[in-house]
């Protein structure tokens, strides 16, 4: 969520949707999506987001700061979680991150 508020103007729209996609006796399945309207990544800095210390190389994205490590510590914990994390963007048309993960259900 704090990238798609870093990257995305004050007129831009931000959207998290949380979705269960598999319901079992003791887990689900949720799917979590945050999809916003903002700079977009080229195919190219795609293959770098989830490197340590690696961010896109265009100036838009310097003037913003961090260090690069936000994406490379998340996709380490949805992996650590049995998920995966992908990404699908376009330069000018924003940026959509999705993962999904088992999860036990809480007793109560």
């Amino acid at each position: 969520m704090s990238n798609a508020v870093k990257f995305t103007g004050e007129q831009g729209k931000i959207q998290l949707a949380i979705s269960m996609l598999k319901h079992e006796k003791e887990m689900v399945t949720l799917q979590f999506e945050v999809a916003d309207n903002g700079i977009g990544i080229s195919e190219e800095d795609q293959k770098r987001l989830f490197s340590l210390f690696e961010q896109a190389d265009g100036s838009e994205t310097r003037q913003f700061g961090g260090i690069g490590s936000g994406l490379f510590i998340t996709k380490h914990i949805v992996e650590l979680m049995s998920g995966k994390i992908e990404v699908d963007s376009k330069p000018g048309k924003g940026s959509k991150f999705a993962f999904a993960v088992d999860v036990k259900k809480a007793k109560g």
